[in-house]
């Protein structure tokens, strides 16, 4: 059997079936099927990832980049099987008198009909609980957290399972015995043991302890790693007087080429971070609208040239979409003043897609007089957001999403415009992830 042609090559096809007059295929992540009495390979009309067959009502079933059940009945007509979407990625799926059963990537056994979806974690009591991977320890309790699963012990005493929230907890923080705040890398939750229920919360000034001392230096790292290589660059600016941050150097590390560190000579105004820093602080939660962008004709120039040149190099790519797309992606620049906070909120948290054996990533390290430090990092597989919003903040062992363009405007200044992932500071990859989020919502 021939590989279905979509611009990939040398790819392989990792499942297969035979469904009535049709032959179905599954390769890097997109399901393609043909006739079997004459092979034309074609896409679905919407972007399936996995499928299974009801052999019983020959019935296939599948569900798309955006976790939704649907049910085909010929590869063009389809329906959703329930309105609810599956929490994460399935590991397994197999369908069977018009229930579909899943074993997901977080161990939950699921399963989906027309009744609704319907999820649980298989436990035992065989076993003791083990140590969970993050333990914040208490005056009297112990508190741990190990994907979504919250978990207490008393000193000394074992671990026994307090809850099991619907979002991943990512990082513990205790504010006393009884009242901690989940991260789960999107937003924060105050849990309570007097109500066993966790509430979205908002920090207050989090910057506040660490700002309080003067900043004494600022590091921006970029780099990468993958199979066949590993790179960063570095630039670490220290306060040289009392209105400058300085840098003289950029520090390389590549294990593969060996590449020297270069001098450079750069400074940027440390009130004016310090002034940036101090509206974090005051209102973290803060989303741009898209007028903050101060987005111009220039910006939309270059977007466009970024298309054609995408579209005329046709190299492989996981965004496929503008390749084909009846000219939806060159209206963007016109719905640009109609967007929304909401709907920009979602552009710039909406993921890639895609995972890979390499990832890149953008940091920047805060360093005050009393060797503090307060880090704002992004990380990302294939193209980073744009202005790397939102930023990552760790401090005081805290966490939150930050959408400050006033900071990215400022870091941008920062550097040399060879610095590595320094192109994710362009309007043009703005204008081109709104019209990712308007693709998806219009295919959704």
């Amino acid at each position: 059997m021939s590989k279905p042609k979509h611009g990939f090559v040398d790819l392989r096809v990792d499942k297969v079936l035979v469904w009535g007059d049709y032959l179905l295929a599954r390769q890097q992540n997109r399901v393609f099927y043909t006739h079997k009495d004459k092979i034309e390979w074609q896409s679905f009309p919407v972007r399936l990832l996995d499928f299974a067959l009801d052999e019983d009502h020959n019935l296939l079933m599948g569900y798309d980049d955006s976790l939704r059940l649907l049910v085909f009945s010929s590869p063009t007509q389809y329906q959703l099987l329930t309105e609810e979407r599956i929490p994460t990625y399935p590991v397994d799926i197999k369908m069977v008198n018009g229930t579909v059963y899943m074993y997901l990537i977080d161990c939950r056994l699921c399963k989906a009909n027309h009744d609704g979806l319907k999820c649980c974690t298989p436990l035992t009591s065989d076993y003791p609980i083990k140590e969970p991977r993050l333990v914040q320890k208490g005056k009297k309790l112990q508190w741990g957290a190990e994907g979504t699963h919250l978990y207490i012990a008393e000193k000394r005493h074992h671990w026994y399972r307090e809850a099991e929230l619907d979002f991943p907890i990512a990082n513990l923080h205790l504010l006393g015995d009884s009242v901690a705040i989940l991260w789960d890398t999107k937003q924060n939750h105050r849990y309570s043991l007097l109500s066993h229920s966790a509430e979205p919360y908002s920090l207050k000034n989090p910057l506040s302890d660490f700002l309080a001392t003067p900043i004494r230096s600022m590091t921006i790292t970029s780099g990468s790693n993958g199979c066949f290589h590993s790179f960063s660059q570095s630039i670490t600016f220290t306060v040289s007087t009392d209105s400058l941050l300085t840098a003289s150097l950029i520090q390389q590390n590549n294990g593969y080429k060996g590449e020297k560190d270069s001098a450079i000579e750069l400074s940027v105004s440390l009130p004016q971070l310090v002034r940036i820093l101090e509206s974090i602080n005051e209102n973290p939660d803060k989303i741009p609208e898209i007028k903050d962008f101060d987005i111009t004709e220039a910006d939309a120039q270059r977007y466009r040239k970024m298309l054609a040149d995408q579209r005329k190099s046709k190299d492989f790519s996981f965004d496929m979409v503008v390749l084909d797309d009846g000219g939806f992606y060159d209206s963007i620049p016109r719905l640009l003043q109609s967007v929304e906070r909401e709907e920009m909120y979602q552009a710039l948290t909406m993921g890639e897609g895609i995972t890979s054996t390499t990832s890149y990533w953008f940091n920047i390290t805060f360093v005050n007089d009393n060797k503090e430090t307060c880090t704002m990092s992004s990380s990302y597989y294939l193209t980073g957001n744009p202005w790397f919003l939102p930023w990552l903040v760790s401090c005081d062992d805290l966490y939150f999403n930050c959408f400050n363009i006033e900071l990215s405007r400022f870091l941008a200044e920062c550097l040399p415009k060879d610095f590595s992932g320094r192109k994710a500071f362009d309007n043009a990859i703005l204008i081109k992830k709104i019209g990712d989020y308007y693709w998806r919502k219009k295919h959704n």
